[in-house]
């Protein structure tokens, strides 16, 4: 089994539960919005935690990396890794001391 934090389970109850609704909504079936969703807490880790690619993977249940870069590129446009790295160098952009 893998590990989910619990505030992601929480999440995905809510998300479970409004799914079928939400993807209906967004013209999408149920299996790509819930990637959607995974692909975009990564992204969030990935970007305001720092967290490595092995880590965001495993947090959103993806221990697969290779597997989880392909979900990330074809989802963002960009893999995990250029992700970051962007989003790494506007951070520096607007916060130069930091």
């Amino acid at each position: 089994m893998y590990h989910v934090p619990a505030v992601l389970f929480n999440t995905q109850e809510t998300l479970i539960l409004g799914a079928p609704q939400k993807a209906r909504e967004v013209h999408s079936n149920l299996t790509d919005y819930v990637t959607l969703t995974h692909i975009q807490f990564a992204a969030n880790l990935l970007r305001y935690h720092h967290y490595t690619i092995t880590q965001a993977a495993q947090e959103v249940g993806i221990p697969d990396v290779p597997y989880f870069t392909r979900l990330f590129k074809r989802t963002m446009g960009e893999t995990p890794s250029q992700y970051a790295h962007k989003k790494a160098l506007e951070t520096q952009k607007t916060n130069p001391l930091s």
